[in-house]
């Protein structure tokens, strides 16, 4: 399986230049929509490693995340974020990396990344229940229609392979493990 991949320079973080490159970036590949045909909501992980400014470049940037969720706002996505820092809560280094703020302005919901949910893998070799983030319990395979005949295993994931899934417990959606 392959995944598009766009490199557009952008030479700072001037947000009417980063939202450019983002759209140019789209483009390459035909916007959102060519992504995932038929979705109507994305969960973006900005990099939130720890609480520090944009200047220190530890985080990914307030200014991609706001083009990149403008992006998909307007092409009608439900839109949530979220990830788990390394050192603080995920609310405090959001909001100290400048995320938090955006994510406010544009509306964007704040997913939960602090409490998981335990997933049951019987048949594995190495391990036979996950932890997965609330916040991306629900999330479907990337592509998929929203209705599911059959409900998505797990299949194992070694590098050059598709994405790990599992079934939720009493749904019939899958949750990513990771992502390629």
């Amino acid at each position: 399986m392959s995944s598009p991949v766009a490199l557009v320079f952008c030479p700072g973080y001037d947000e009417e230049e980063v939202e450019k490159a983002v759209r140019q970036g789209f483009a390459l590949f035909g916007g959102p929509g060519a992504l995932c045909p038929g979705a109507k909501s994305v969960l973006l992980k900005p990099n939130l490693l720890v609480g520090e400014a944009p200047e220190r470049a530890v985080t990914t940037h307030p200014a991609v995340f706001r083009a990149v969720a403008k992006v998909f706002l307007e092409a009608g996505y439900r839109v949530g974020f979220g990830d788990s820092p390394a050192f603080g809560s995920p609310e405090s280094v959001a909001k100290k990396a400048g995320i938090l703020e955006v994510a406010r302005t544009l509306g964007v919901d704040f997913a939960d990344f602090t409490h998981g949910v335990e997933v049951d893998f019987p048949e594995g070799v190495q391990h036979r229940k996950f932890t997965i983030a609330r916040g991306v319990e629900g999330v479907r395979r990337p592509c998929e229609p929203s209705k599911v005949e059959n409900p998505w295993t797990y299949q194992g994931h070694r590098s050059g392979e598709e994405p790990a899934w599992v079934r939720s417990r009493g749904a019939e959606r899958g949750v990513p493990l990771s992502y390629s």
